[in-house]
């Protein structure tokens, strides 16, 4: 598209390079595209140790661009990334937020309802970081998630998890 009507341009799929007979602008032109096209990519393997490589896989679709590919190995665990050095950073800081120990607490509600801390503990905390669970048989709740994220989440369990205030009124007729 940027040749002009007397240009030329030949490919050699051999050597991967292109000949190319045109005016100067034209030649000046093709060569600021094709340095914005021609960005090596880079390919980074990820070792897990926390996260299923193929559960990830999913998540880093958007995050690929069309020159990238992702691929998962169950064997090892690991996750190989080639796209754009800035796009594979991208997806290291992803990966780096998502490979984490997770840990699991139950707590046993003595005044509140389950499924009320259910409700207040999903709009304080991010969906794809957590899982929250209740039973309403025995009256507890169980919370997934990253360690430092649970000691925020009992002491708020705490905080409201306390004997209502009870007023007494006695009438004598």
């Amino acid at each position: 598209a940027l040749l002009s009507p007397d240009g030329k341009l030949i490919s050699d799929p051999r050597t991967g390079r292109f000949l190319v007979w045109d005016t100067r602008a034209n030649l000046d032109e093709m060569r600021r595209a094709l340095e914005r096209i021609d960005v090596p990519v880079e390919s980074r393997v990820f070792q897990l140790r926390y996260v299923q490589a193929e559960d990830l896989l999913d998540s880093l679709e958007d995050l690929i661009s069309e020159r990238g590919a992702a691929q998962a190995d169950p064997r090892t665990n690991t996750l190989i990334v080639t796209d754009l050095p800035a796009r594979v950073d991208i997806v290291a800081d992803l990966i780096e937020a998502l490979d984490r120990r997770m840990e699991t607490v139950t707590w046993t509600l003595s005044y509140i309802e389950p499924e009320t801390v259910q409700e207040r503990l999903e709009e304080l905390l991010p969906e794809e970081a957590v899982v929250i669970s209740t039973d309403e048989d025995t009256h507890q709740i169980s919370v997934t998630a990253p360690p430092e994220q649970l000691a925020e989440v009992e002491e708020l369990v705490k905080a409201w998890d306390v004997k209502p205030k009870q007023v007494q009124i006695e009438a004598y007729l």
